[in-house]
């Protein structure tokens, strides 16, 4: 996780917003498992009036990693008083098709809000993402035949769905693809809302002409520069979607 400098304030305000907090219902059905969960405007719904009331906004940014097929999404809670704390969840998926990333995102962004605000969904909606068909499951006749002996009763098998963890690169590939990814973007974005001399300052202070030549570059740096370079994109989308709205 990573956070602003101070988080006294920030930290106080979530605490009475998660006091205000109802839990997500379950109005949405996983045709695979058949079973009920919450989906994402389920956990949005208890939580937005809360934290709105506390100050707190909520910022969620998608991204991928072509390399290793996965999908990231870093969800940023943000003070009125200029304070944050951030998180990223990532997974893989089956491929880069638009609904497979599309339904990896709408499940990252539901269990990283969830997990950023403190509250807990039940099951998971990944199917598309792990590339298995969301079909819909007949339901099962009552069967005249004995009950199965122990020595021939199949054993379950394992669900599918890999529970994502907050997104660490796997290697300095990974890393330094990341951070690749995240410097094109920055730099398509600033140009865009005219921050070029904003984005040279800040990938100076970084280091980013150093992380981008291997044989100079540390995990440390590299580590750095991602981090860093997360916030910069947030900021340039973030000023991106309030042209757009204006």
């Amino acid at each position: 996780m990573q956070h602003s400098e101070q988080i006294n304030e920030i930290a106080g305000a979530l605490a009475v917003a998660q006091g205000k907090m109802q839990h997500a219902s379950k109005d949405a059905m996983n045709p695979h498992f058949g079973k009920s969960y919450a989906d994402l405007a389920s956990i949005v719904d208890a939580c937005r009036a809360p934290l709105s009331e506390c100050g707190i906004s909520v910022v969620q940014s998608p991204s991928i990693v072509e390399m290793s097929k996965t999908v990231v999404v870093r969800t940023m809670l943000a003070h009125k008083s200029g304070q944050w704390i951030a998180g990223e969840l990532g997974a893989q998926v089956a491929d880069t098709k638009p609904q497979t990333v599309g339904s990896a995102v709408t499940y990252l962004r539901r269990y990283g809000l969830a997990a950023m605000v403190g509250i807990a969904p039940d099951d998971d909606d990944g199917n598309a993402a792990q590339g298995r068909p969301a079909t819909a499951q007949p339901p099962r006749q009552a069967s005249t035949r004995p009950a199965p002996s122990a020595t021939n009763t199949p054993k379950p098998q394992p669900a599918q769905v890999q529970q994502p963890a907050f997104h660490t690169p796997n290697s300095r590939d990974d890393a330094n693809a990341i951070v690749a990814e995240l410097w094109r973007e920055a730099q398509a974005g600033a140009q865009q809302v005219g921050w070029i001399d904003w984005l040279t300052d800040e990938s100076a202070k970084l280091g980013i002409e150093t992380v981008m030549k291997p044989a100079d570059a540390t995990d440390a740096n590299v580590g750095k520069a991602r981090i860093g370079l997360q916030t910069i994109v947030t900021k340039i989308r973030t000023k991106l979607s309030e042209a757009k709205a204006a």
